[in-house]
């Protein structure tokens, strides 16, 4: 989770780092989704994308030729929403709590596959990190 978190900070706040990557970023159509368009295909949950989007919790691939359902069912993610107009998914794939000079540290990390309006037709999948401060 570091890891990503540092990547992700570095990403958004940096000038340059998605043209360093050689990544062209585009509008997404949605305020909660950065779309970046990859110079060369990667290989997510056996499907090929040349598309990722950021959410505020993770990266998620924009994928083509099957519905979220499909997927879900073939990575064992169970929905929390579905519905013809909204597939909602999500599994925990790690899960942990450390105590730390008096604050609690909750991480949760998650796998998930949805739709969203502004990508019809799409199935978006990838990982949710999640840090929690008490």
């Amino acid at each position: 989770m570091p890891s990503y978190n540092g990547f992700a900070l570095w990403l958004a706040g940096e000038p340059g780092a998605a043209k360093a990557l050689s990544w062209n970023e585009v509008s997404s159509g949605n305020p909660f989704l950065r779309q970046y368009d990859l110079p060369a295909p990667v290989h997510v949950f056996g499907r090929e994308t040349e598309t990722i989007v950021f959410t505020a919790t993770g990266p998620m691939a924009v994928l083509d030729g099957i519905a979220a359902p499909d997927l879900a069912r073939q990575l064992d993610v169970p929905a929390t929403v579905s519905t013809p107009d909204k597939f909602l998914g999500e599994k925990v794939v790690a899960e942990s709590t450390e105590e730390a000079g008096g604050v609690s540290l909750a991480t949760r990390i998650t796998l998930n596959v949805s739709t969203v309006e502004s990508h019809p037709g799409k199935t978006l999948a990838g990982c949710s990190y999640a840090l929690d401060v008490k």
